[in-house]
Protein backbone atom coordinates (compact mmCIF):
# COMPACT_ATOMS: atom_id res chain seq x y z
CA UNK A 1 0.00 0.00 0.00
CA UNK A 2 2.84 2.41 0.79
CA UNK A 3 4.44 1.67 -2.61
CA UNK A 4 1.08 2.29 -4.30
CA UNK A 5 0.84 5.72 -2.67
CA UNK A 6 4.38 6.51 -3.85
CA UNK A 7 3.48 5.41 -7.38
CA UNK A 8 0.25 7.46 -7.39
CA UNK A 9 2.16 10.56 -6.31
CA UNK A 10 4.83 10.03 -8.98
CA UNK A 11 2.20 9.55 -11.70
CA UNK A 12 0.30 12.64 -10.55
CA UNK A 13 3.52 14.69 -10.56
CA UNK A 14 4.31 13.79 -14.16
CA UNK A 15 0.75 13.63 -15.50
CA UNK A 16 1.19 9.96 -16.49
CA UNK A 17 3.25 11.03 -19.56
CA UNK A 18 4.45 8.36 -22.01
CA UNK A 19 7.24 10.52 -23.42
CA UNK A 20 10.61 8.84 -22.86
CA UNK A 21 12.28 11.60 -20.86
CA UNK A 22 9.16 12.32 -18.85
CA UNK A 23 8.76 8.62 -18.06
CA UNK A 24 12.38 8.52 -16.90
CA UNK A 25 11.82 11.52 -14.64
CA UNK A 26 8.73 9.83 -13.26
CA UNK A 27 10.83 6.74 -12.41
CA UNK A 28 13.35 8.99 -10.68
CA UNK A 29 10.58 10.57 -8.59
CA UNK A 30 9.19 7.11 -7.76
CA UNK A 31 12.62 5.97 -6.61
CA UNK A 32 12.95 9.04 -4.37
CA UNK A 33 9.51 8.50 -2.83
CA UNK A 34 10.24 4.80 -2.23
CA UNK A 35 13.53 5.61 -0.52
CA UNK A 36 11.94 8.33 1.61
CA UNK A 37 9.26 5.82 2.61
CA UNK A 38 11.88 3.25 3.70
CA UNK A 39 10.79 0.64 1.13
CA UNK A 40 13.72 -1.81 0.65
CA UNK A 41 15.47 -1.42 -2.72
CA UNK A 42 14.76 -4.96 -3.91
CA UNK A 43 11.09 -4.64 -3.02
CA UNK A 44 10.77 -1.31 -4.81
CA UNK A 45 12.36 -2.70 -8.00
CA UNK A 46 10.20 -5.84 -7.86
CA UNK A 47 6.97 -3.85 -7.35
CA UNK A 48 7.89 -1.60 -10.28
CA UNK A 49 8.51 -4.64 -12.49
CA UNK A 50 4.89 -5.70 -11.98
CA UNK A 51 3.71 -2.67 -13.97
CA UNK A 52 3.72 -3.31 -17.76
CA UNK A 53 3.99 0.42 -18.47
CA UNK A 54 7.10 0.74 -16.28
CA UNK A 55 9.06 -2.46 -16.93
CA UNK A 56 9.84 -1.90 -20.66
CA UNK A 57 13.51 -1.47 -19.75
CA UNK A 58 14.20 -3.20 -16.47
CA UNK A 59 17.93 -2.51 -16.66
CA UNK A 60 17.17 1.21 -16.67
CA UNK A 61 14.74 0.77 -13.77
CA UNK A 62 17.39 -1.02 -11.69
CA UNK A 63 20.03 1.66 -12.41
CA UNK A 64 17.67 4.54 -11.55
CA UNK A 65 16.57 2.95 -8.27
CA UNK A 66 20.10 1.87 -7.28
CA UNK A 67 21.67 5.30 -7.89
CA UNK A 68 18.81 7.08 -6.15
CA UNK A 69 19.05 4.85 -3.08
CA UNK A 70 22.84 5.43 -2.91
CA UNK A 71 22.43 9.17 -3.24
CA UNK A 72 19.82 9.31 -0.47
CA UNK A 73 21.43 6.66 1.74
CA UNK A 74 21.85 8.99 4.71
CA UNK A 75 18.32 10.45 4.50
CA UNK A 76 16.03 9.29 7.29
CA UNK A 77 12.98 7.44 5.97
CA UNK A 78 9.36 7.59 7.10
CA UNK A 79 6.95 4.88 5.83
CA UNK A 80 3.99 7.25 6.12
CA UNK A 81 5.65 10.26 4.47
CA UNK A 82 3.87 9.95 1.13
CA UNK A 83 0.70 8.28 2.33
CA UNK A 84 -2.45 10.33 1.82
CA UNK A 85 -3.51 11.95 5.12
CA UNK A 86 -7.13 10.87 4.74
CA UNK A 87 -6.10 7.28 4.07
CA UNK A 88 -3.79 7.39 7.05
CA UNK A 89 -6.65 8.60 9.23
CA UNK A 90 -8.92 5.79 7.98
CA UNK A 91 -6.24 3.17 8.67
CA UNK A 92 -5.56 4.62 12.09
CA UNK A 93 -9.27 4.74 12.97
CA UNK A 94 -9.81 1.15 11.85
CA UNK A 95 -6.73 -0.02 13.78
CA UNK A 96 -7.82 1.84 16.91
CA UNK A 97 -11.37 0.42 16.76
CA UNK A 98 -10.15 -3.12 16.07
CA UNK A 99 -7.70 -2.89 18.98
CA UNK A 100 -10.07 -1.67 21.67
CA UNK A 101 -13.64 -2.43 20.53
CA UNK A 102 -15.94 -4.96 18.91
CA UNK A 103 -18.50 -3.20 16.72
CA UNK A 104 -21.60 -4.51 14.97
CA UNK A 105 -24.68 -3.08 13.30
CA UNK A 106 -27.95 -4.53 14.62
CA UNK A 107 -30.13 -4.95 11.52
CA UNK A 108 -33.34 -5.01 13.59
CA UNK A 109 -32.78 -1.76 15.42
CA UNK A 110 -30.47 -0.30 12.74
CA UNK A 111 -28.23 0.94 15.54
CA UNK A 112 -24.53 0.30 16.07
CA UNK A 113 -23.55 -1.72 19.14
CA UNK A 114 -20.19 -2.09 20.85
CA UNK A 115 -18.29 -3.77 23.65
CA UNK A 116 -14.84 -3.07 25.08
CA UNK A 117 -12.13 -5.63 24.33
CA UNK A 118 -10.03 -4.44 27.27
CA UNK A 119 -12.84 -5.09 29.80
CA UNK A 120 -13.27 -8.83 30.52
CA UNK A 121 -16.87 -9.99 30.20
CA UNK A 122 -18.13 -6.75 28.67
CA UNK A 123 -21.41 -7.17 26.76
CA UNK A 124 -22.73 -5.50 23.61
CA UNK A 125 -24.85 -2.38 24.03
CA UNK A 126 -26.11 0.40 21.78
CA UNK A 127 -23.64 3.20 21.09
CA UNK A 128 -25.06 6.35 22.66
CA UNK A 129 -23.71 9.87 22.22
CA UNK A 130 -21.82 9.61 25.51
CA UNK A 131 -20.15 6.37 24.37
CA UNK A 132 -19.07 7.97 21.11
CA UNK A 133 -17.57 10.92 22.99
CA UNK A 134 -15.67 8.53 25.25
CA UNK A 135 -14.33 6.74 22.15
CA UNK A 136 -13.06 10.04 20.77
CA UNK A 137 -11.32 10.92 24.05
CA UNK A 138 -9.79 7.44 24.15
CA UNK A 139 -8.60 7.80 20.53
CA UNK A 140 -6.98 11.18 21.19
CA UNK A 141 -5.27 9.79 24.28
CA UNK A 142 -3.92 6.94 22.14
CA UNK A 143 -2.35 9.48 19.74
CA UNK A 144 -4.91 9.22 16.93
CA UNK A 145 -5.72 12.59 15.36
CA UNK A 146 -9.39 11.72 15.06
CA UNK A 147 -12.50 13.65 16.02
CA UNK A 148 -16.17 12.86 16.62
CA UNK A 149 -17.17 13.07 12.97
CA UNK A 150 -14.35 10.70 11.91
CA UNK A 151 -15.39 8.01 14.38
CA UNK A 152 -19.09 8.57 13.64
CA UNK A 153 -18.41 8.16 9.92
CA UNK A 154 -16.73 4.81 10.54
CA UNK A 155 -19.30 3.57 13.09
CA UNK A 156 -22.24 4.36 10.80
CA UNK A 157 -20.71 2.79 7.69
CA UNK A 158 -20.89 -0.63 6.06
CA UNK A 159 -17.36 -1.32 7.28
CA UNK A 160 -18.64 -2.88 10.50
CA UNK A 161 -20.22 -6.33 10.64
CA UNK A 162 -23.99 -6.74 10.46
CA UNK A 163 -25.70 -8.63 13.27
CA UNK A 164 -29.15 -10.26 13.25
CA UNK A 165 -30.09 -11.16 16.86
CA UNK A 166 -32.91 -13.48 15.76
CA UNK A 167 -30.72 -15.35 13.31
CA UNK A 168 -27.94 -15.49 15.90
CA UNK A 169 -30.33 -17.09 18.42
CA UNK A 170 -31.82 -19.60 15.98
CA UNK A 171 -28.47 -20.78 14.59
CA UNK A 172 -27.23 -21.61 18.08
CA UNK A 173 -30.22 -23.79 18.99
CA UNK A 174 -29.59 -27.45 19.86
CA UNK A 175 -31.04 -30.29 17.81
CA UNK A 176 -34.68 -31.00 18.64
CA UNK A 177 -34.98 -33.98 21.00
CA UNK A 178 -38.34 -35.06 19.51
CA UNK A 179 -40.50 -34.09 22.51
CA UNK A 180 -43.57 -32.01 21.66
CA UNK A 181 -43.48 -28.74 23.57
CA UNK A 182 -46.01 -26.78 21.49
CA UNK A 183 -49.13 -28.64 22.62
CA UNK A 184 -48.36 -28.36 26.37
CA UNK A 185 -47.80 -24.62 25.95
CA UNK A 186 -51.10 -24.23 24.07
CA UNK A 187 -52.85 -26.23 26.78
CA UNK A 188 -51.87 -23.60 29.35
CA UNK A 189 -54.65 -21.42 27.95
CA UNK A 190 -58.03 -22.69 29.22
CA UNK A 191 -60.52 -22.14 26.40
CA UNK A 192 -63.65 -23.48 24.79
CA UNK A 193 -62.57 -22.27 21.34
CA UNK A 194 -62.51 -25.14 18.78
CA UNK A 195 -59.28 -25.89 16.88
CA UNK A 196 -57.31 -23.51 19.09
CA UNK A 197 -54.25 -25.72 19.62
CA UNK A 198 -53.59 -26.66 15.95
CA UNK A 199 -54.27 -23.11 14.76
CA UNK A 200 -51.99 -21.65 17.46
CA UNK A 201 -49.30 -24.14 16.41
CA UNK A 202 -49.63 -22.89 12.83
CA UNK A 203 -49.26 -19.28 14.02
CA UNK A 204 -46.06 -20.14 15.90
CA UNK A 205 -44.67 -21.77 12.75
CA UNK A 206 -45.61 -18.65 10.79
CA UNK A 207 -43.80 -16.45 13.31
CA UNK A 208 -40.53 -18.40 12.97
CA UNK A 209 -40.97 -18.62 9.16
CA UNK A 210 -41.27 -14.81 9.11
CA UNK A 211 -38.07 -14.51 11.18
CA UNK A 212 -36.03 -16.66 8.81
CA UNK A 213 -37.53 -15.18 5.64
CA UNK A 214 -39.14 -18.43 4.48
CA UNK A 215 -41.78 -16.53 2.47
CA UNK A 216 -40.81 -12.94 1.75
CA UNK A 217 -43.94 -12.38 -0.40
CA UNK A 218 -46.29 -12.79 2.57
CA UNK A 219 -46.08 -11.78 6.21
CA UNK A 220 -47.48 -13.86 9.06
CA UNK A 221 -51.10 -12.83 8.49
CA UNK A 222 -52.66 -14.74 11.41
CA UNK A 223 -53.12 -13.05 14.80
CA UNK A 224 -54.14 -14.92 18.00
CA UNK A 225 -56.61 -12.65 19.81
CA UNK A 226 -56.98 -13.62 23.48
CA UNK A 227 -60.32 -12.46 24.87
CA UNK A 228 -61.69 -12.70 28.39
CA UNK A 229 -61.97 -10.97 31.71
CA UNK A 230 -59.14 -8.95 33.19
CA UNK A 231 -56.59 -10.68 35.41
CA UNK A 232 -56.41 -14.04 33.62
CA UNK A 233 -52.77 -13.54 32.53
CA UNK A 234 -53.30 -12.88 28.83
CA UNK A 235 -50.60 -10.20 28.50
CA UNK A 236 -48.18 -12.06 30.79
CA UNK A 237 -48.52 -15.16 28.60
CA UNK A 238 -47.63 -13.12 25.50
CA UNK A 239 -44.47 -11.86 27.19
CA UNK A 240 -43.07 -15.33 27.95
CA UNK A 241 -43.32 -16.52 24.34
CA UNK A 242 -39.93 -15.01 23.48
CA UNK A 243 -36.70 -16.26 25.09
CA UNK A 244 -34.67 -13.90 27.26
CA UNK A 245 -32.24 -13.28 24.38
CA UNK A 246 -35.04 -11.91 22.19
CA UNK A 247 -37.10 -10.18 24.90
CA UNK A 248 -35.74 -6.73 23.88
CA UNK A 249 -37.53 -7.26 20.54
CA UNK A 250 -40.98 -7.63 22.10
CA UNK A 251 -43.38 -4.66 22.10
CA UNK A 252 -46.84 -3.99 23.51
CA UNK A 253 -47.71 -0.62 21.98
CA UNK A 254 -48.01 0.48 18.39
CA UNK A 255 -49.00 3.98 17.33
CA UNK A 256 -51.04 3.67 14.15
CA UNK A 257 -51.02 7.46 13.72
CA UNK A 258 -47.27 7.46 12.97
CA UNK A 259 -46.22 5.64 9.79
CA UNK A 260 -42.56 5.76 10.86
CA UNK A 261 -43.32 4.21 14.26
CA UNK A 262 -45.31 1.42 12.64
CA UNK A 263 -42.59 0.69 10.08
CA UNK A 264 -39.86 0.69 12.73
CA UNK A 265 -41.89 -1.66 14.92
CA UNK A 266 -42.61 -4.13 12.12
CA UNK A 267 -39.00 -4.21 10.96
CA UNK A 268 -37.38 -3.96 14.39
CA UNK A 269 -39.44 -6.29 16.58
CA UNK A 270 -39.85 -10.05 16.70
CA UNK A 271 -43.30 -10.01 18.32
CA UNK A 272 -45.82 -7.19 18.81
CA UNK A 273 -48.64 -7.58 21.31
CA UNK A 274 -51.61 -5.40 20.35
CA UNK A 275 -52.64 -4.95 23.97
CA UNK A 276 -56.20 -3.70 24.61
CA UNK A 277 -57.21 -4.52 21.02
CA UNK A 278 -60.60 -2.87 21.48
CA UNK A 279 -58.97 0.57 21.94
CA UNK A 280 -58.64 0.90 18.16
CA UNK A 281 -61.49 2.71 16.49
CA UNK A 282 -63.56 1.22 13.71
CA UNK A 283 -61.81 3.51 11.19
CA UNK A 284 -58.39 2.17 12.25
CA UNK A 285 -59.18 -1.50 11.68
CA UNK A 286 -58.69 -1.45 7.87
CA UNK A 287 -55.16 -0.09 8.39
CA UNK A 288 -54.50 -2.71 11.07
CA UNK A 289 -55.72 -5.44 8.73
CA UNK A 290 -53.40 -4.14 5.98
CA UNK A 291 -50.38 -4.10 8.30
CA UNK A 292 -51.00 -7.64 9.49
CA UNK A 293 -50.85 -9.00 5.95
CA UNK A 294 -48.00 -6.78 4.73
CA UNK A 295 -44.61 -8.31 3.92
CA UNK A 296 -41.63 -5.95 3.53
CA UNK A 297 -42.03 -2.30 4.53
CA UNK A 298 -41.36 0.89 2.57
CA UNK A 299 -40.51 3.71 4.92
CA UNK A 300 -38.96 7.15 4.93
CA UNK A 301 -36.86 7.96 7.98
CA UNK A 302 -36.97 11.51 9.42
CA UNK A 303 -34.83 13.90 7.32
CA UNK A 304 -34.26 11.18 4.69
CA UNK A 305 -34.76 12.07 1.02
CA UNK A 306 -35.77 8.62 -0.24
CA UNK A 307 -37.87 5.62 0.64
CA UNK A 308 -36.08 2.68 2.25
CA UNK A 309 -37.18 -0.94 1.96
CA UNK A 310 -36.95 -2.83 5.22
CA UNK A 311 -37.67 -6.47 5.88
CA UNK A 312 -40.57 -7.36 8.15
CA UNK A 313 -39.68 -9.51 11.15
CA UNK A 314 -42.64 -8.90 13.48
CA UNK A 315 -45.61 -11.16 14.04
CA UNK A 316 -48.68 -10.04 15.96
CA UNK A 317 -50.63 -11.32 18.95
CA UNK A 318 -53.45 -9.40 20.67
CA UNK A 319 -55.39 -9.25 23.93
CA UNK A 320 -58.68 -7.68 24.96
CA UNK A 321 -61.25 -7.80 27.76
CA UNK A 322 -64.08 -7.45 25.26
CA UNK A 323 -65.87 -10.63 24.26
CA UNK A 324 -66.87 -9.17 20.88
CA UNK A 325 -63.77 -7.35 19.58
CA UNK A 326 -64.18 -7.95 15.83
CA UNK A 327 -65.80 -5.06 13.96
CA UNK A 328 -65.18 -6.21 10.37
CA UNK A 329 -66.66 -9.48 9.16
CA UNK A 330 -64.33 -9.60 6.13
CA UNK A 331 -61.28 -9.21 8.36
CA UNK A 332 -62.16 -12.03 10.74
CA UNK A 333 -60.01 -14.45 8.75
CA UNK A 334 -56.93 -12.63 10.09
CA UNK A 335 -57.71 -13.36 13.75
CA UNK A 336 -57.64 -16.51 15.82
CA UNK A 337 -60.10 -15.44 18.50
CA UNK A 338 -59.63 -17.36 21.76
CA UNK A 339 -62.13 -17.22 24.61
CA UNK A 340 -60.00 -17.51 27.76
CA UNK A 341 -62.18 -19.23 30.36
CA UNK A 342 -59.76 -19.32 33.31
CA UNK A 343 -56.31 -18.46 34.62
CA UNK A 344 -53.43 -18.92 32.17
CA UNK A 345 -50.25 -20.59 33.46
CA UNK A 346 -47.49 -18.10 32.65
CA UNK A 347 -45.24 -18.93 35.60
CA UNK A 348 -43.99 -22.39 34.57
CA UNK A 349 -40.70 -21.87 32.69
CA UNK A 350 -40.56 -22.67 28.98
CA UNK A 351 -37.64 -24.63 27.55
CA UNK A 352 -37.19 -22.03 24.82
CA UNK A 353 -34.20 -23.70 23.06
CA UNK A 354 -36.11 -26.95 22.53
CA UNK A 355 -39.37 -25.09 21.89
CA UNK A 356 -37.90 -23.17 18.95
CA UNK A 357 -35.77 -26.12 17.85
CA UNK A 358 -39.03 -28.03 17.38
CA UNK A 359 -40.55 -25.26 15.27
CA UNK A 360 -37.42 -25.06 13.08
CA UNK A 361 -37.37 -28.83 12.63
CA UNK A 362 -41.03 -28.84 11.60
CA UNK A 363 -40.43 -26.06 9.08
CA UNK A 364 -37.50 -27.99 7.61
CA UNK A 365 -39.78 -31.04 7.31
CA UNK A 366 -42.26 -28.97 5.30
CA UNK A 367 -45.05 -28.52 7.84
CA UNK A 368 -47.41 -25.76 6.60
CA UNK A 369 -47.14 -22.43 8.39
CA UNK A 370 -50.38 -21.07 6.94
CA UNK A 371 -54.07 -22.05 7.07
CA UNK A 372 -55.57 -23.69 4.01
CA UNK A 373 -58.97 -22.69 2.60
CA UNK A 374 -60.91 -25.21 4.70
CA UNK A 375 -59.20 -24.13 7.91
CA UNK A 376 -59.78 -20.47 7.04
CA UNK A 377 -63.51 -21.17 6.56
CA UNK A 378 -63.62 -22.92 9.95
CA UNK A 379 -61.84 -19.99 11.55
CA UNK A 380 -64.25 -17.43 10.10
CA UNK A 381 -67.25 -19.49 11.21
CA UNK A 382 -66.07 -19.84 14.81
CA UNK A 383 -65.11 -16.14 14.91
CA UNK A 384 -68.75 -15.14 14.39
CA UNK A 385 -69.36 -15.30 18.14
CA UNK A 386 -66.65 -12.66 18.60
CA UNK A 387 -68.01 -10.21 16.05
CA UNK A 388 -69.36 -6.91 17.32
CA UNK A 389 -73.10 -6.42 16.96
CA UNK A 390 -73.99 -2.81 16.30
CA UNK A 391 -77.79 -2.87 15.86
CA UNK A 392 -80.39 -3.36 18.59
CA UNK A 393 -81.94 -6.49 16.97
CA UNK A 394 -78.51 -8.13 16.75
CA UNK A 395 -77.73 -7.29 20.37
CA UNK A 396 -81.07 -8.66 21.58
CA UNK A 397 -80.58 -11.89 19.63
CA UNK A 398 -77.12 -12.18 21.23
CA UNK A 399 -78.53 -12.25 24.78
CA UNK A 400 -82.04 -13.75 24.53
CA UNK A 401 -84.26 -15.89 22.37
CA UNK A 402 -88.01 -16.16 22.22
CA UNK A 403 -88.99 -19.37 24.06
CA UNK A 404 -92.57 -20.05 25.13
CA UNK A 405 -91.72 -23.40 26.75
CA UNK A 406 -88.63 -22.79 28.92
CA UNK A 407 -88.45 -19.00 28.92
CA UNK A 408 -89.09 -16.66 31.83
CA UNK A 409 -91.22 -13.56 31.97
CA UNK A 410 -89.09 -10.42 31.89
CA UNK A 411 -89.90 -6.72 31.71
CA UNK A 412 -88.27 -4.40 29.22
CA UNK A 413 -86.30 -2.83 32.08
CA UNK A 414 -84.86 -6.24 33.04
CA UNK A 415 -84.00 -7.05 29.42
CA UNK A 416 -82.32 -3.64 29.01
CA UNK A 417 -80.24 -4.28 32.15
CA UNK A 418 -79.02 -7.60 30.68
CA UNK A 419 -78.31 -5.82 27.42
CA UNK A 420 -76.12 -3.20 29.08
CA UNK A 421 -74.26 -5.85 31.10
CA UNK A 422 -73.38 -7.62 27.86
CA UNK A 423 -72.64 -4.46 25.87
CA UNK A 424 -71.36 -1.86 28.37
CA UNK A 425 -70.54 0.64 25.60
CA UNK A 426 -74.12 0.69 24.31
CA UNK A 427 -75.92 3.99 24.88
CA UNK A 428 -79.74 3.59 24.72
CA UNK A 429 -81.83 6.21 22.96
CA UNK A 430 -84.76 8.10 24.47
CA UNK A 431 -87.35 5.74 22.94
CA UNK A 432 -85.42 2.55 23.72
CA UNK A 433 -88.42 0.72 25.19
CA UNK A 434 -90.49 1.34 22.10
CA UNK A 435 -87.66 0.04 19.89
CA UNK A 436 -87.16 -3.02 22.09
CA UNK A 437 -90.87 -3.81 21.97
CA UNK A 438 -90.84 -3.78 18.16
CA UNK A 439 -87.75 -6.01 18.06
CA UNK A 440 -89.24 -8.53 20.50
CA UNK A 441 -92.44 -8.60 18.48
CA UNK A 442 -90.38 -9.34 15.35
CA UNK A 443 -88.68 -12.14 17.28
CA UNK A 444 -92.15 -13.62 17.97
CA UNK A 445 -91.69 -13.35 21.72
CA UNK A 446 -94.86 -14.08 23.76
CA UNK A 447 -96.16 -10.90 25.45
CA UNK A 448 -98.38 -10.37 28.47
CA UNK A 449 -99.96 -7.04 29.33
CA UNK A 450 -99.84 -6.12 33.02
CA UNK A 451 -100.76 -3.05 35.04
CA UNK A 452 -97.06 -2.10 35.31
CA UNK A 453 -96.31 -2.67 31.64
CA UNK A 454 -95.68 -5.43 29.13
CA UNK A 455 -93.60 -8.48 30.02
CA UNK A 456 -92.07 -10.93 27.53
CA UNK A 457 -91.37 -14.64 27.78
CA UNK A 458 -87.74 -15.10 26.71
CA UNK A 459 -84.78 -17.38 27.51
CA UNK A 460 -81.43 -15.88 28.32
CA UNK A 461 -78.50 -17.13 26.22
Amino acid sequence: MVFQFCLDKALDSHLMATDGEEAERMLCSLAVYCRESDIPLANAIRKTSYRPDLNTDMELVKRIFSSTYKRLAKRKGDPMRHVNRNSLLVWGTRHFIDTYYDLRMNILTHQAEFRRKDIPGDTFRTIEKEDQNSMTIHALAAGLKSWDRDLARYINSREIAHYNPIEDYLTQLPQWDGTDRISPLSARIPTDTPNFQPFFHTWLLGMVACWIGRDRNHGNALVPLLTGRQGTGKTSFCRILLPQELRPYYAENMNLKSETSVALAMSGRALINIDEFDKFTRSQHPLLKFLISQNDIDMRLPFASHLEMRRRFASFIATTNSDRPLVDATGSRRYLCVNVTGKIDFLTPINHPQFYAQLLAELRDGRPFWLDDQQTAQLMEQNERFREVSSLPEMLRAIIKADSSQGEWMSLTEILKRLQEKFPNYRPTANIYHEMGRCLKAMMAEVNHTRTGNIYKVACI
